[in-house]
């Protein structure tokens, strides 16, 4: 295929701004992930939740297959913590705090490999 000069200068913004975008998305990302690691005042599991989702998509956006279904449900699983806090059935997360998140890590991970399997056997 050949490209006109115009083409080219094309090409070279477009790519130019998604780089400029993902850079940004990263380093924000990454941001949010250690100030939930740092902040005392973010250890709720919706926060730790949300510190997780957002490495996922550190590692999305630096290997970009990798984490993209891990994420999606991550945010469905900080949809269904926001829920269960909003209904009242705050009694189970507050006292098996580290349980929770790690079922609810697990159901993450676990989505993830099961999405890789089916895509396997397509």
């Amino acid at each position: 295929i050949e490209f006109e000069e115009s083409d080219w200068r094309l090409i070279h913004i477009s790519f130019s701004v998604t780089a400029i975008v993902s850079l940004i998305g990263i380093s924000l990302n990454s941001l949010l992930f250690f100030t939930t690691l740092k902040s005392k005042n973010l250890r709720s599991s919706c926060y730790i939740l949300i510190g997780c989702c957002s490495a996922f998509d550190v590692i999305h956006q630096l290997i970009p297959e990798i984490c993209v279904s891990a994420g999606v449900f991550c945010v469905f699983c900080i949809g269904v913590d926001r829920l269960l806090s909003s209904l009242g059935l705050i009694s189970f997360k507050t006292n098996r705090k580290w349980l929770y998140l790690s079922v609810t890590l697990v159901k993450v991970l676990s989505y993830h490999r099961l999405l890789d399997f089916v895509n396997l056997m397509k």
